[in-house]
């Protein structure tokens, strides 16, 4: 079966996932509630160009690599990450 994303890592909490307010971008927001930098790999179900982490008006503050349609993101302890993905 197909899925529109996996996340890797069960330590993390995915708090959202949504439509970009004022693009096409699907916009992913993650938790990490532990006491430890965690990393994941976001894997889409889908073809994508690009990934971004956004701030909370969803506009880039960084890109992050795309590889085979995953992202790789790393939180530190108590991080909320927004990604937009095209």
């Amino acid at each position: 079966t197909a899925s529109l994303y996996a996340i890797d890592n069960p330590a993390l909490i995915l708090s959202s996932v949504k439509k970009a307010e004022d693009s096409d971008s699907m916009i992913i927001c993650l938790y990490n509630p532990t006491r430890i930098t965690q990393t994941a790999i976001i894997q889409i179900g889908f073809p994508i160009k690009t990934a971004h982490m956004v701030n909370i008006n969803e506009v880039a503050e960084a890109a992050l690599p795309v590889a085979e349609n995953a992202i790789s993101v790393t939180l530190k302890q108590n991080q909320i990450l927004t990604v937009a993905i095209d």
